[in-house]
């Protein structure tokens, strides 16, 4: 594989990796202030774990010399743990937090944020 190929996979998978680790970040600050069910909440953080030792493995990866398509693959794997923790999230949402809101004054107000997250993830 020339090497500009190589470069052009490498600083793909690093801003991949990047934009996941963020995300990551961001889904544990949520966990950890809200009212998730327990079962959801445990399943999440363990994925977030698996997602760190994935993350350490792929720029271990990246600032050596392996194979591109071995270095996709993982960050692909870590991009299915994102989903599964936004899963989790949403379904201790949607018993939790949706139960209480959407029988309150704030129904709309909550739709429309819910929509907005929605719209958000989409991108």
């Amino acid at each position: 594989m020339p090497a500009q190929i190589a470069h052009a996979i490498r600083v793909i998978a690093q801003t991949v990796t990047a934009r996941i680790v963020v995300a990551a970040k961001v889904i544990i600050v949520l966990a950890a202030v809200n009212n998730m069910l327990a079962e959801k909440q445990a399943k999440a953080l363990a994925a977030i774990k698996r997602l760190q030792g994935l993350t350490t493995k792929v720029e271990a990866q990246i600032q050596g010399s392996d194979r591109c398509a071995d270095i996709l693959r993982n960050v692909l794997t870590m991009k299915g743990h994102i989903e599964h923790i936004q899963s989790q999230v949403l379904e201790s949402h949607l018993h939790t937090c949706a139960e209480r809101e959407l029988s309150s004054s704030n129904k709309d107000e909550f739709i429309q944020e819910l929509l907005q997250v929605i719209n958000h993830s989409s991108r």
